[in-house]
């Protein structure tokens, strides 16, 4: 498995991948229905808006896209793996390289809101919860960050 920068011709797996990673993550926190918005949400037209402050990174496994992470300034805004290939260490991969993107855009700190079955692989990365975020029609994310800066 590898991981590369997006270009535009991967928007067409990066949908369907962002919708069935939403739909069969641990999703026992939330109702149907903020699955299906959150699910909803996420269409090639949104993920490509913007794309001149977004730093958008896939991983492939023999061409196949499995997962993709974006970062938007100093907050990382999602990050999305196919249900067979998490545990693999791609969603760290793809986190220590949005980091170091961060960095290299001057910022010392990154944050995100990750939703509740999330929270412990982010504590395992470093972040810290910094606060609670209600969505009329996601539910409850937690707020977490990370002093990123390696002077």
């Amino acid at each position: 498995m590898a991981i590369r920068k997006f270009r535009m011709p991967d928007i067409i797996e990066i949908h369907p991948l962002i919708r069935r990673a939403i739909i069969e993550r641990d999703n026992h926190n939330y109702t149907r229905e903020q699955i299906d918005s959150s699910a909803s949400y996420y269409t090639a037209e949104r993920f490509c808006e913007d794309l001149e402050h977004k730093i958008i990174y896939v991983s492939t496994d023999n061409e196949k896209i499995t997962g993709t992470a974006t970062l938007r300034n100093d907050e990382i805004m999602a990050c999305f793996i196919l249900p067979e290939y998490q545990g693999k260490g791609l969603g760290r991969e793809f986190v220590g390289a949005l980091e170091r993107d961060a960095v290299l855009k001057g910022f010392s700190n990154v944050w995100l809101v990750a939703v509740l079955s999330a929270v412990e692989f982010y504590e395992k990365l470093g972040y810290h919860k910094t606060g609670e975020k209600m969505h009329n029609d996601w539910g409850k994310g937690i707020i977490m960050g990370k002093y990123i800066r390696k002077d």
